[in-house]
């Protein structure tokens, strides 16, 4: 009589086939997540590049500190930059340019940034930007 169930074999080879799946679908999901996080960090840039752009129609010079922008242009609620993933700031501003940049503060892309300048034109190092 012939017992019902599955071989020692047979379980192993399930195992071995789950990891290498897992081990081509967790890279891919990686990745995945981590452009979710670039779009939300550039869409991010783009809202202060706008408050910039409102903040220098009333003034006729661009900031550094979001604190201006808030007390400026009750639009510019500075929580909604708060990231726990990016650092967001000004690099530079005069009367007639800014640059800003979103800098990654964890994860495996640590230090990689992307950037918007006053005319809407996306670099930094980031690899996914």
């Amino acid at each position: 009589m012939r017992k019902k169930g599955f071989t020692l074999v047979e379980l192993t080879i399930v195992v071995i086939l789950i990891a290498i799946l897992a081990a081509l679908a967790i890279p891919q999901f990686t990745r995945v997540q981590e452009r979710a996080k670039v779009s939300a960090a550039k869409a991010k840039l783009d809202l202060v590049r706008k408050l910039q752009g409102m903040y220098h129609t009333l003034t006729d010079v661009y900031t550094t500190d979001f604190g201006l922008l808030d007390d400026e242009l009750p639009e510019a609620n500075e929580s909604r930059l708060d990231d726990a993933d990016w650092d967001i700031e000004v690099d530079s501003a005069d009367a007639s340019s800014f640059t800003i940049s979103a800098t990654r503060e964890r994860g495996q892309y640590v230090n990689d940034t992307v950037t918007i300048d006053q005319d809407g034109t996306m670099g930094g190092t980031h690899p996914l930007r």
